[in-house]
Order: structure tokens, then C-alpha cells, then sequence
């Protein structure tokens, strides 16, 4: 073992406890007895060619007019709006991102991306779908056209554009992740793979193509979040046991970790990167074209309105399901498992360990660092789970 491992550097503090590698090596990842690319991976594809084929399909309903191809003649009913909406705060960054973030970390790392997008939701309801949708918009640069001039115009036209960039680049992370995972492939690879897809339906249906293809991918996707989040639950509970990593046990949730610093003593919280995150959702995607052009495409204020308000809903309550399956993957692949790669030599004799009896250790050492395993959400649904 010690040939298989990397032991603390003399003076580091921590020899006492990797002289003789105390941290065991991981164990080789037990991989599934089906092919990932033909059991997971051509059923992925066969879907994208769906949705591909469907997108195209649309065409016929824009009939060369902008209206229907930017906002669907303004005619999409309640439940397409509903579905459309929270499929894109629940798209392939959000709810892959969701469950990375809450396994790396811990429940409110992931959580508060469908809590800041549920947010905007809620308010771009309350508060803007209403005279938005009176307005008669085509996009969102129309409104700072009509109010502040043809200059406020472009500064918003650029801004969006920026800005959807980055928004679209997270979506080609995520789906070029999981294409890239199951066939193996490079990132790159898988990215380009994506774009062309999401371009070709894109570019022929406009939102037209996007609204059919979401209301199908919010079936299989919302369905697949809550009995995937179920059964992980029922079958392996939602987070580590007591162990090395754990001494006192783990919880689904610290309750304190959005008010309390210290809520993880003695491993930080990165409690106020949190609260930015949620304040950048809620308020930055009242600017987002994705959800204002849904709001635009209604068939009237009252469904753009309870659209928004709905999809919050659907969104808070599915992504929360979601941030939970990232506690069962921890405890599945996480520090605890014997997969788990550990970084040594990276002591810090800064922490203050908090002890069950409530006296604090001061100059506490951590002595070595877990090597965090992107793939780990989408091991433990494609691979058979540890017995």
C-alpha cells in the first residue's frame, strides 16, 4: 500500500498519522455489468433525435412570421407555460449543477439554485408578467426601446446576449457531461455534439420548437427526479453514517448552514457565496429572455401570471427532491466510501474542531483533503450500487 500512496512530508504535523499511510487507497470503482453507451447512452440519443424531429416539425407552425417564431403568436395555454418555464430553471446546469454542488459540498450548496430561480419565478408572476404581457413584446429589448430610447435598446440587446451566452454555455456543460460520461467521449467533443442539436431545432421552430420539446422533457425529466430522489431515499437515505470522515454522523440537512458561519465547524460555510447566489437568481432572471419570452407567448396575462407562479412551485419542490440525492450520493461515493482518493499533505492546524461534549479543540488538523469525483451523481444512477 505504502508504493500506492502518497504519505505526509516530515514536519507537516500530520506524520503521526500517514507515516505508515493511514488513509487506505481507493478502492477500484465497481462499474456496471451493461454497457453505459448502449444501456444509458442510445436511449439518450434516441430522445435528443426526438426532440431534434419534433423541433424541426414546428416550422410549419411559424409560417415565416416572426410573431410565432419569437412568441408562438402568443398562444401557448397554461400548462405549456407552466412546463416550459420550469423546465428551463430546472435545465441540464440547474439540476445537474443542483446535485454536483449539494455532493461536493452539503444540502444548501445545491439547493440554492432552484431556490433563487423559484424566486424569480414567484416575483416575474407577481410583479411583471401582467404588464409585461400587455405590452405586446416581442423581446425583452422592446421594453427599454419603448420607455428609454433606441440606445437603451442596444445596451439591453448586448447585456442579454453576454449574459444568455454564459446561460447556454451551462446548459452545453451540462449535456456534453452527461454524453461524455456515458460514451465515453471528450467534453469538446460532446459540447459540439450538443450545439448542433440545440441549433438545427433551435433555429428551424423557434419558441415554437422549444415549448414542444420542453413539455416533453419536463414528463421524463420530472418524473425521473422524483422517483430517482425516492428511491435513493427509501433504499441508502440521504447522508453519510458516522465513519473517519464523519465522526459524529452527517445530517440531510444543517439547518443553520444559511445563518450560521460556523454551521460546519470545523470545515467552512460558504454561507455568504450562498445568499449571493440565491439574491443573483431571483433578480438577474427577471432580465433572463428565456423566461420573459415565455411570459410574452402566453395566451394571456392570467396564464402568463399563474404560469410563473406554478413553475416556482414546480421548481422549488423538485429541485429541493434533487439537492437531497446529492447526501445519498456522499454517502455512496463520498469521503466516507472506499472509492474516496484523498489529497495528503494538505494539513491545516487553523481549524477548531468542535467536540461532542462541547469543549473545542483548538489547532485541530486536517490531514488530508477528498479528491472530489465529478462523475459521482451519475455513477451511483448508472452503476450498480455498493452493497
Amino acid at each position: 500500500m505504502a508504493d500506492a500512496c502518497t504519505c505526509a512530508i516530515a514536519g507537516s504535523g500530520c506524520e503521526d498519522q500517514f507515516t505508515q499511510c493511514g488513509i487506505p487507497c481507493p478502492q477500484a470503482f465497481p462499474t456496471s455489468a451493461y454497457d453505459l453507451a448502449v444501456t444509458y447512452g442510445v436511449p439518450v440519443v434516441c430522445f435528443m433525435a426526438l426532440f431534434l424531429i419534433i423541433g424541426l416539425l414546428t416550422i410549419l407552425r411559424v409560417r415565416g412570421d416572426p410573431e410565432n417564431f419569437f412568441v408562438c403568436g402568443r398562444s401557448l395555454p397554461l400548462f405549456v407555460v407552466t412546463m416550459t418555464l420550469a423546465s428551463q430553471s430546472l435545465d441540464s446546469s440547474g439540476a445537474l449543477g443542483n446535485v454536483i454542488l449539494s455532493y461536493k459540498f452539503h444540502f444548501w450548496d445545491g439547493a440554492v439554485l432552484p431556490i433563487g430561480l423559484a424566486c424569480c419565478l414567484f416575483m416575474n408572476g407577481f410583479f411583471l408578467a401582467k404588464p409585461l404581457h400587455q405590452m405586446n413584446l416581442l423581446t425583452l429589448p422592446d421594453f427599454f426601446k419603448r420607455k428609454y430610447g433606441y440606445i437603451a435598446e442596444v445596451c439591453a440587446c448586448i447585456l442579454c446576449m453576454v449574459s444568455f451566452i454564459f446561460l447556454l454555455a451551462g446548459n452545453f456543460v451540462g449535456t456534453s457531461t452527461l454524453l461524455g460520461f456515458l460514451f465515453n467521449i471528450d467534453q469538446d467533443s460532446a459540447t459540439w455534439i450538443t450545439a448542433i442539436a440545440i441549433w438545427a431545432y433551435t433555429a428551424a421552430g423557434g419558441l415554437f420548437s422549444v415549448a414542444y420539446t420542453d413539455v416533453l422533457q419536463a414528463g421524463l425529466g420530472w418524473t425521473g427526479i422524483l422517483v430517482g430522489s425516492i428511491y435513493a431515499f427509501v433504499h441508502f437515505g440521504a447522508s453519510p453514517d458516522k465513519g473517519p470522515a464523519y465522526p459524529y454522523g452527517d445530517t440531510p440537512i444543517v439547518w443553520g448552514g444559511m445563518r450560521d458561519g460556523d454551521a460546519y465547524a470545523p470545515f467552512p460555510n460558504a454561507i455568504m457565496f450562498n445568499w449571493s447566489t440565491i439574491f443573483v437568481l431571483a433578480f438577474g432572471n427577471l432580465m433572463a429572455l428565456d423566461f420573459q419570452a415565455r411570459t410574452f407567448a402566453s395566451r394571456s396575462w392570467q396564464v402568463a401570471k399563474w404560469g410563473n407562479i406554478l413553475a416556482g412551485i414546480a421548481t422549488i419542490v423538485l429541485g429541493l427532491f434533487w439537492s437531497f440525492v446529492g447526501g445519498t450520493a456522499r454517502k455512496l461515493y463520498g469521503p466516507q466510501s472506499p472509492y474516496a482518493e484523498f489529497r495528503v499533505d494538505s494539513c491545516s492546524t487553523d481549524l477548531e474542531l468542535l467536540n461532542p461534549d462541547g469543549t473545542i479543540t483548538k489547532g485541530a488538523a486536517s490531514c488530508a483533503e477528498w479528491v472530489f469525483d465529478p462523475n459521482g451523481p451519475l455513477k451511483m444512477f448508472t452503476n450498480e450500487f455498493p452493497p
